[in-house]
């Protein structure tokens, strides 16, 4: 910065470090020093302080991250093959969730609608793909006792950490993630991608990514209520014009969350910068 570089910082996520953190000063100096300050979506904005935001309006630029979207593809065969791996009928409906097991992405939310779930809709499965991270695994120990509890155990498969997630995305009819903080959150983008519905939380940039109702339901935060009421309405919607919905989703992902448009976009910020801009 002293030898008048720019600095560009780039934000993905909500939330803000704590004061007492080894890193707590991070936003305050980094709003400082950086030239500009780059957020992968509107919702993370809010890691920032009002005065920040007034003070330091004209660094910050809102840049949705790019994705190669080009590898989900969505057919009836990938489906068969890969739901006869899991050991999942081809002819029952299937809700995913994928992400690390932390409380931050809401499994325990998931658990707790799958009840009210599945006395609405009989023959639902929920697929849990990814693993939970050192200092997590009684969490996930809870999930599934209380699933045991339930007597549900035999409705969930977990999966793990998978590097094959394209596949396993053409298992599922609809993906959830009722996070409780998010930037802007890959597996909602990917779902859409496979032309799938999503249900996820109102955090972070989610609201930016479902627009409409043919993309899923943005709902509150930390209610499992409504997750559950989004996802039996969701899968009642999408009985019908299922193929037609799936191709407008996939269309919308490619134009709106390419790499192209990314890369496009620091581009712009770097010859902004260049010709003496802010």
């Amino acid at each position: 910065r002293l030898m008048r570089l720019m600095l560009v910082w780039c934000v993905r996520g909500d939330e803000r470090l704590g004061a007492l953190h080894a890193l707590g000063a991070l936003h305050a100096l980094g709003a400082r020093l950086a030239t500009h300050i780059v957020v992968i979506a509107e919702g993370v904005r809010k890691s920032f302080t009002d005065q920040e935001l007034d003070r330091y309006s004209h660094k910050f630029v809102t840049l949705h991250t790019g994705f190669d979207v080009g590898q989900y593809v969505n057919s009836r065969e990938a489906r068969g093959k890969t739901r006869a791996k899991l050991g999942i009928a081809s002819d029952v409906r299937v809700i995913g969730l994928v992400g690390s097991i932390t409380p931050r992405k809401g499994h325990d939310l998931l658990v707790e609608a799958a009840p009210k779930i599945l006395a609405h809709i009989p023959d639902v499965h929920f697929l849990i793909i990814g693993d939970a991270p050192e200092g997590y695994q009684e969490f996930e120990r809870s999930l599934k006792q209380k699933l045991d509890a339930l007597n549900l155990s035999s409705r969930f498969h977990w999966i793990g950490f998978s590097n094959d997630i394209a596949s396993l995305y053409s298992a599922i009819d609809i993906l959830v993630l009722p996070s409780r903080s998010e930037g802007l959150p890959r597996a909602v983008i990917e779902g859409l991608a496979t032309g799938l519905p999503v249900v996820a939380s109102d955090v972070g940039g989610v609201r930016e990514i479902i627009i409409s109702e043919q993309l899923g339901r943005v709902i509150k935060s930390e209610d499992s209520s409504a997750l559950s009421d989004a996802v039996i309405e969701v899968l009642d919607f999408t009985t019908c014009n299922q193929q037609e919905l799936r191709q407008k989703r996939q269309d919308y992902v490619t134009e709106r969350f390419s790499t192209e448009s990314y890369v496009k976009g620091f581009i712009s910020i770097f010859e902004s910068s260049a010709n003496g801009g802010a």
